[in-house]
């Protein structure tokens, strides 16, 4: 029974993380529109996705446990699911969900990773066209001060 609880538990965090990974692919348009209202929108969608996702984990990781203590398996280790998989058809219905959320979670790791690139980018883009339509002046600003000077990074003296 606690076998059949956590490979729902499984399938439910594999359509979660399924439609994360449209939305992170999507996200790049998002980016390149550099649209605040967007962004900021695709900001909660994540810390939703992500907030339901850790639930789902700590359940999951809850009833594998839950599920090895019935069958008579130690429930500490890394490979839980592999013993438990050697028990029933059903527990290797669960290790192939996991197997399936361990591939989606490194696939939606590359994509961030590049969505995270590609937002860099846009910044650095920004903030160039920022300083090119508001530059800072050189010689005075509008009320006639010099411009603070910047931060010395050594100093030269004649003294010794």
């Amino acid at each position: 029974m606690g076998i059949a609880i956590a490979v729902a538990c499984a399938e439910e965090l594999v359509d979660e993380l399924t439609s994360e990974m449209a939305r992170a692919c999507g996200e790049r348009l998002i980016l390149k529109s550099l649209d605040g209202v967007k962004i900021e929108g695709r900001l909660a969608e994540r810390r939703a996705f992500e907030e339901r996702g850790n639930a789902l984990q700590t359940r999951l990781r809850a009833l594998i446990r839950d599920a090895a203590t019935e069958a008579g398996i130690s429930p500490d280790g890394e490979d839980v699911a592999t013993r438990l998989a050697q028990t029933s058809p059903e527990a290797t219905v669960l290790s192939e969900r996991i197997a399936a959320i361990r591939a989606l979670a490194s696939q939606l790791s590359e994509v961030n990773t590049f969505n995270k690139a590609f937002a860099e980018r846009a910044l650095a883009c920004t903030r160039a066209f920022v300083r090119t339509l508001a530059p800072r002046p050189s010689a005075y600003d509008r009320h006639g001060s010099e411009p603070a000077p910047e931060a010395a990074l050594g100093s030269i003296s004649r003294r010794a």
